[in-house]
């Protein structure tokens, strides 16, 4: 199963609000040596190596911001902000990353 497949059913799982469904997805996703970033809502898949050549290394950037949002909504604050960390590491100019970060900080207080 490709990257963008495992992916399109963690946001699925996502939607129907089956947060652990969709945190295992994700990570499994992250796992993978497949490149996924979308461009107008369309899933390309992209091998690392030209990834790290075209666009400088972004990784699995938006993988970990998407795992970071279900693991907000399962209320795993830790988790959540070590993925959204990531997600800022791997792809600085991401807004949704800085976002899940001061999500977690206002609802996870004892974080």
């Amino acid at each position: 199963m490709s990257t963008s497949e495992i992916v399109s059913q963690a946001d699925r799982a996502f939607v129907e609000e089956d947060y652990e469904t969709a945190i295992s997805l994700y990570g499994k996703a992250s796992e993978s040596r497949e490149e996924f970033r979308t461009i107008a809502g369309h899933p390309l898949k992209w091998h690392q190596t030209h990834v790290q050549a075209l666009l400088g290394s972004p990784g699995n950037a938006k993988i970990h911001e998407a795992r970071s949002h279900a693991y907000l909504k399962a209320e795993d604050f830790m988790a959540a902000l070590a993925d959204a960390a990531k997600a800022v590491e791997l792809e600085p100019s991401m807004p949704k990353a800085y976002l899940r970060q001061g999500c977690v900080r206002a609802w996870g207080r004892k974080v």
